[in-house]
C-alpha cells in the first residue's frame, strides 16, 4: 500500500498503529509505506495516526491510499480526527475533522480521503522514547467494527 498526502510520500515514522491491550495502548510503527494498516483482531478504539514528514510545516487536507489488500469487515465505522495541543505542549486533544469524504470506502479500495483544514489545528510536541516532533497529526479511529 502506498500512502501519500499533499503529493508527498509518507515516510516510515509517520504512520503509527495503536491498539488497546488490556487497557494499555500498544504502539507499532511502520518501517515502510507498504503495510497492513489495521490488524484482523482490532476492535473499536484502535487507531492509526498520520503526520506530515519532518520539516514540512504545512497542514494537509487529504491522504491518498493505493490499497492492494482491502480491509475486510462485515461493517466498520472510522472516525477521522485531528490533534491539537492540550493545556500544555506535551498533552493532546482530538477533535472530529469536518466534511470528510472517504474515497477508500473504509480502506476497502484505493482512493483519497479529504477534509476541511481546521482553523484551530495546532502542531504539538509528542514526547516518546525517541522524542519525535510531529507537526500536524490526524488519526483514523475505529468507532465500531463487526467481524474484521
Amino acid at each position: 500500500m502506498a500512502i501519500t498526502f499533499n503529493d508527498k510520500l509518507i515516510y516510515a515514522y509517520t504512520i503509527r498503529h495503536y491498539v488497546s491491550d488490556g487497557g494499555a495502548m500498544v504502539l507499532r510503527s511502520y518501517g515502510y509505506s507498504a503495510a497492513d494498516l489495521f490488524d484482523d483482531g482490532d476492535v473499536a478504539g484502535a487507531f492509526l495516526t498520520f503526520s506530515a514528514p519532518r520539516g514540512d510545516s504545512s497542514k494537509f487536507n487529504g491522504i491518498s491510499f493505493d490499497i492492494s489488500t482491502a480491509l475486510v469487515a462485515d461493517s466498520i465505522s472510522i472516525a477521522w480526527e485531528y490533534c491539537r495541543r492540550g493545556s500544555d505542549a506535551y498533552s493532546e486533544t482530538w477533535h472530529a475533522l469536518s466534511n470528510v469524504v472517504d474515497g477508500t470506502n473504509g480502506f476497502t479500495q484505493s482512493g483519497e480521503i479529504t477534509w476541511d483544514v481546521p482553523e484551530d489545528w495546532e502542531n504539538y510536541l509528542r514526547v516518546q522514547g525517541n522524542g519525535d516532533w510531529y507537526r500536524w497529526v490526524v488519526r483514523a479511529r475505529i468507532d465500531s467494527v463487526t467481524n474484521m
